[in-house]
């Protein structure tokens, strides 16, 4: 997987996957946030095994198709301190490297197969709701 990125919608997009993973897990897969990147879009995936959440992030150039597993403290940290305006990340089974203009990490690699699927949100069944009535 190969993918190029703004490093502020990646993070924004992040912070919310990141809300849903568990920081302690019998499991070690879910201390982590799923990358899947498509032709199309690329999404990220995070799930307790009770809730879980998929989000398209925005204005992401996909030279090679894939998944990538992030470690959510460690990538969390990057996006937050790395100060490169565009991201490129690139994954293989040696590990996932995220390199900016001026900075280049390296992270662990774990089969991303072991992560647990998240189902799809059927856009045919729904509710709308006014903001005004959730406050």
């Amino acid at each position: 997987m190969k993918i190029r990125c703004n490093r502020e919608s990646l993070l924004s997009a992040y912070q919310m996957a990141a809300a849903v993973a568990p920081a302690r897990s019998p499991k070690p897969i879910l201390q982590n946030v799923k990358l899947e990147a498509s032709a199309e879009d690329a999404k990220l995936l995070a799930t307790d095994l009770e809730i879980g959440i998929r989000i398209e992030v925005p204005g992401v150039e996909t030279e090679a198709a894939g998944a990538a597993i992030l470690p959510l403290g460690r990538f969390g940290a990057i996006l937050r301190e790395c100060s490169d305006v565009s991201l490129t990340i690139e994954s293989d089974d040696q590990g996932t490297v995220v390199q900016g203009e001026r900075s280049r990490f390296k992270l662990p690699a774990q089969d991303p197969a072991e992560f647990p699927s998240i189902a799809e949100f059927d856009v045919e069944k729904f509710h709308e709701v006014p903001a005004r009535l959730m406050k």
